[in-house]
């Protein structure tokens, strides 16, 4: 997921936050959503180091600000970001 979103937003050099969160449902994941703004989620989440990815080389900076990625992906909810992946373009291999 990381890797997937990280690209994108490679690919999108002038994305926003806004867009990015678009572009990635938050739905695909479940409750904590896909990607999410570093800032909002320092505010609304105590559990954010845990759930998402927040090393310096995983936040993703955007034009409007940094995000993340949730980490807290399993079974019941991979199958919708593989799909959103392949609709982007993305050709994800299962191992």
């Amino acid at each position: 997921m990381l890797a997937v979103v990280q690209e994108y937003a490679i690919e999108h050099p002038n994305i926003s936050s806004r867009e990015l969160l678009l572009a990635f449902d938050r739905k695909l994941q479940g409750s904590l959503g896909v990607v999410r703004e570093l800032e909002e989620l320092k505010k609304t989440s105590s559990e954010y180091r845990r759930r998402f990815f927040i090393a310096p080389n995983e936040i993703i900076r955007t034009t409007t600000g940094e995000c993340v990625v949730c980490s807290q992906w399993g079974i019941g909810n991979i199958g919708d970001f593989i799909k959103r992946a392949s609709q982007l373009g993305y050709d994800i291999q299962p191992i």
